[in-house]
């Protein structure tokens, strides 16, 4: 295959998606396109090998994933967390945002999906914001932008598809991505200070002994929640239970915790795994198409070709990082996440390994850069969204959204790439996981 012919399927595949037709048929029209143009293998050979892919555990973290996002969504988990976060934090001037961001960072250490988080925490937090002295389109904005922090904090839907699909240990993938979910909640905590510095706060904070007595009912109420974190990463980690099952915990755990303590959730369950297949059966749809496609480009040399070409344009690996990571955001503009981080596994980590970059810490690099990615235009899904829940059009949310993507999560994205620690830290520490 030649540079011209790879050129030529990259510019359809950007032109499909650009055009609106759904992802997962546009990577399924230039597999199958693909193939029969270069013959390159028999279709019914193909097929039965992407599906059987498809079947593996590791692979099955994903929907139970987003079952567990939809499930804290339909359930009263999230209330009580947020009302728990709230009281520990305090209600004092600007600081009902920083609950807001902190709540973000706790709901994905149990989903680990963006959308879940948008929908989940906007539909409780948005409503309250008038009341706290904050205007509806900026606490909408920063829920917008904190959901960035749910794809970082483990466990994380796109390190799940990330290491499946470049043969990585999930659970040192998750690793990879802590730290930086941390400095990106550190500096959103700071940013959001400094612009709320005007904000007259509706509610005051409440005396010692009142918030004492506070904290400890919604601690009492909050307490399967926190503890549903522990587990995940606890029983990961201490090597009691693999990702996937981790997953099917928690799915059980959050079904109890309904059953038991909220006698509306038997009639909301049946809705939200409805919409949780919905959103597991598009993302099966995009990862069965992606990786019929990518065999296509492996029987094709596509990245022996991709490496051979960087190779010679580019000599520096501080140049190529600066390259990959301009392209997993130009790649953000007009796709998912999700699919960003199975065709970047599958054919760019390849040629950074070529420039001595650990595999790791390019899943740290992909992680930050595919969420910023998502808050760019034209796509921007996860910014459509959360004016959708928030019922806030998306000019009147964007210029705070470039503060903290300029301020927070640029240059955490800037501090991963150049500085390999940052996320090879935890993973080293962790070893053989």
């Amino acid at each position: 295959m030649s540079l011209v012919q790879l050129g030529l399927l990259l510019l359809f595949v950007m032109l499909g998606i650009i055009s609106g037709l759904p992802i997962a048929f546009v990577f399924g029209a230039a597999g199958f396109g693909l193939l029969f143009i270069t013959m390159a293998a028999d279709p019914l050979f193909l097929v039965p090998s992407s599906i059987s892919l498809m079947r593996s555990f590791v692979l099955l973290a994903l929907p139970l994933y987003i079952i567990v996002g939809k499930l804290m969504e339909v359930g009263v988990l999230s209330d009580r967390l947020l009302g728990f976060i709230d009281v520990l934090l305090g209600r004092a001037k600007g600081m009902f945002g920083g609950v807001t961001v902190v709540f973000c960072a706790v709901f994905g250490a149990i989903s680990g999906s963006a959308m879940s988080a948008i929908a989940a925490i906007g539909s409780i937090v948005i409503p309250r914001a008038p009341e706290r002295g904050y205007p509806r389109e900026y606490i909408t904005s920063v829920i917008a932008c904190s959901c960035l922090i749910s794809m970082l904090i483990p466990p994380s839907i796109d390190m799940i598809v990330f290491g499946f699909s470049a043969r990585l240990s999930v659970a040192r993938c998750f690793l990879a991505t802590a730290v930086p979910g941390i400095l990106v909640t550190l500096l959103y905590l700071v940013i959001n200070f400094f612009l709320t510095r005007k904000l007259t706060p509706v509610a005051q904070p409440p005396t010692v002994s009142r918030r004492g007595r506070e904290l400890l009912r919604t601690t009492r109420g909050a307490l399967t929640a926190l503890m549903l974190p522990v587990i995940i990463l606890g029983g990961i980690y201490g090597g009691v239970f693999t990702p996937t099952e981790a997953a099917g915990i928690a799915v059980v755990w959050i079904i109890l915790d309904g059953l038991v303590l909220h006698r509306q959730f038997i009639s909301r369950l049946w809705g939200g795994l409805i919409e949780a297949g919905n959103v597991i059966g598009s993302v099966a749809a995009i990862v069965f198409f992606v990786f019929m496609m990518s065999k296509v480009m492996c029987w094709l040399n596509v990245p022996d070709l991709l490496m051979s070409f960087t190779t010679s344009l580019v000599h520096s690996k501080v140049l190529f990082l600066l390259m990959a990571n301009v392209l997993i955001l130009l790649l953000g503009m007009i796709m998912d996440d999700v699919s960003i981080c199975l065709l970047v596994a599958i054919i760019l980590l390849p040629v950074a390994n070529t420039y001595g970059v650990d595999p790791y810490h390019f899943a740290a690099i992909v992680g930050v850069n595919a969420g910023l990615a998502n808050l760019t235009p034209p796509v921007a899904p996860l910014l459509y969204f959360a004016g959708a829940i928030g019922d806030v059009p998306v000019n009147k949310i964007f210029k705070t959204v470039v503060y903290y993507i300029l301020f927070g999560h640029l240059p955490v994205l800037l501090l991963v790439t150049y500085i390999p620690e940052i996320s090879l830290w935890l993973p080293n520490l962790w070893g053989g996981i």
